[in-house]
């Protein structure tokens, strides 16, 4: 018998299933929307991360109430000032052509009118046959995407002049610009509209999707605390001593990384 019983730590399992955004590059992708009505959150960015604003009980909110008493003319220039913006998401299934690289794993679809000699991991493309993506991924933007999509949903009509439903038939987004300057067209493919079937398993949950803080966690994070120490604190197990990648550690740069691509993708 061992001198000392040792609890060995379980490899990270966490039920939290990171979510995977849609890749919009410039150029021309292929979708198929798969949830019947989009989720809409509002958000913040402070200190360099998105959080979801708490409406009324928002410390972000009050602030901001705050600063544009104080500065009614240039509230916007304050430091401390976080607007509030809107972001819609669905589940849609990525149909959009794309090279599948041999040594990581990761689709790269064309930059333009081609595609790239090399993968973002540095493996060579070349000869890689192109092949549809089809994977629910998680497309996440504004409302001037979202609203062409209401159009679509009202004014695609059948033969009866009955709406045929937005997602009865792909939708191709042609993407131009990068960043802030990135314009998004959504063009109604009625053609393909084959029957699409996804198991609900393999869609994300959009609801959980963004970062929720309590007013006190938010309060944290206004005077200065990471994320990543304020999701490690939810936890009453975790030693502030240890030095090791926890399961909450794994799950909070999850979390991290998925608010990030919300609005970085």
């Amino acid at each position: 018998m061992s001198f000392a019983k040792i609890t060995e730590r379980k490899p990270y399992d966490s039920q939290f299933k990171k979510t995977e955004f849609i890749d919009l590059p410039a150029g021309n992708h292929s979708i198929r929307i798969l949830d019947t009505g989009a989720h809409s959150i509002f958000n913040h960015y402070v200190r360099n991360a998105y959080i979801e604003c708490l409406g009324e009980d928002c410390p972000v909110c009050k602030s901001n109430k705050q600063i544009i008493l104080s500065n009614p003319k240039d509230f916007k220039q304050v430091p401390g000032y976080s607007s509030r913006t809107e972001r819609f998401l669905t589940n849609v299934l990525d149909r959009t052509p794309a090279k599948l690289c041999p040594t990581c794993g990761k689709y790269t679809k064309k930059a333009g009118q081609a595609y790239p000699v090399t993968c973002v991991c540095g493996a060579v493309l070349t000869g890689v046959a192109e092949a549809p993506i089809n994977k629910v991924r998680v497309l996440a933007k504004g409302k001037d995407l979202f609203s062409q999509f209401n159009v679509l949903e009202e004014t695609v009509l059948d033969a009866n002049t009955e709406p045929i439903g937005i997602n009865n038939f792909d939708i191709t987004l042609v993407v131009s610009g990068v960043g802030r300057d990135t314009k998004i067209i959504a063009v109604p493919m009625t053609s393909s509209n084959d029957v699409v079937e996804v198991p609900e398993d393999d869609k994300f949950d959009v609801k959980n999707v963004s970062l929720k803080l309590t007013e006190e966690e938010i309060a944290s994070l206004l005077n200065g605390v990471a994320v990543r120490d304020i999701l490690l604190g939810r936890s009453a197990n975790v030693s502030a001593e240890e030095d090791i990648e926890t399961e909450d550690t794994a799950l909070a740069e999850d979390v991290a990384q998925s608010i990030k691509d919300i609005f970085e993708s």
